[in-house]
């Protein structure tokens, strides 16, 4: 049985049912990340980048925001915890766009983590503009 393959850069999200369908399309940033962005431009420090958007109840103590670093892959997962109910009550472009934003914040904090040989910064700067020019940051100032 073949393992799965994983794009270098995924996005995912853990929802609770009450947020309906918006959920599923958060694959187009991912798509978005991966036709504007190659890791490997960015150094050798990650090679696989997991971004998992949380959007459950504020009781929820399943789904902590977490930080993983797998060095021996030079895999980085982030788990962010959405607004719940902001996520409830956007429309499925307003979103996306928390989704965008949420990324953004997690991979700005890539460089309290210590990763070697990454060049976070130009990452950061990359990721922001390609989420700006493919409309998913329309109401922000990133």
């Amino acid at each position: 049985m073949k393992e799965k393959q994983w794009p270098p850069i995924w996005i995912g999200t853990e929802a609770f049912h009450t947020i309906g369908d918006k959920d599923i399309q958060v694959t187009v940033l991912q798509k978005v990340l991966n036709k504007h962005l190659s890791l490997k431009d960015y150094g050798a420090g990650i090679k696989e980048l997991r971004f998992i958007a949380v959007a459950m109840p504020k009781d929820d103590t399943l789904h902590p925001d977490d930080t993983r670093y797998a060095s021996r892959l030079h895999r980085l997962s982030l788990w962010r915890n959405l607004d719940y109910e902001q996520a409830i009550d956007t429309s499925e472009e307003g979103f996306l766009q928390m989704v965008a934003l949420a990324f953004l914040k997690a991979i700005g904090e890539i460089p309290s983590l210590g990763i070697n040989r990454f060049n976070s910064d130009a990452f950061y700067k990359d990721a922001a503009q390609a989420l700006k020019e493919e409309g998913y940051l329309q109401h922000s100032a990133a």
